[in-house]
């Protein structure tokens, strides 16, 4: 079954507003005076790669700590100790 594309005929080019034309120019010029500079670029990814290397070595570090406590239900005081010494 092949679909009728004799209606792909029919489509007209059609000019758009210059209102809206140059509303898309000036977005596009606007678009360019908001980037960063490389050097910026690079300095925040490297701060936000430290910031998520100390996070990771802290809850590893914290996660090793409460080893000792693995019933998690009493961890979250959900349920008591009950161990007198």
């Amino acid at each position: 079954m092949k679909p009728n594309l004799d209606i792909l005929n029919q489509i007209k080019q059609v000019d758009a507003p210059p209102f809206l034309y140059t509303r898309i120019q000036q977005q596009i010029d606007n678009g360019s005076r908001y980037s960063f500079s490389k050097r910026l670029a690079w300095s925040l990814g490297v701060s936000f790669a430290i910031v998520v290397i100390m996070n990771v070595a802290v809850l590893s570090y914290n996660a090793k700590i409460n080893r000792t406590n693995t019933n998690v239900a009493e961890v979250m005081d959900l349920m008591p100790n009950n161990s007198l010494y």
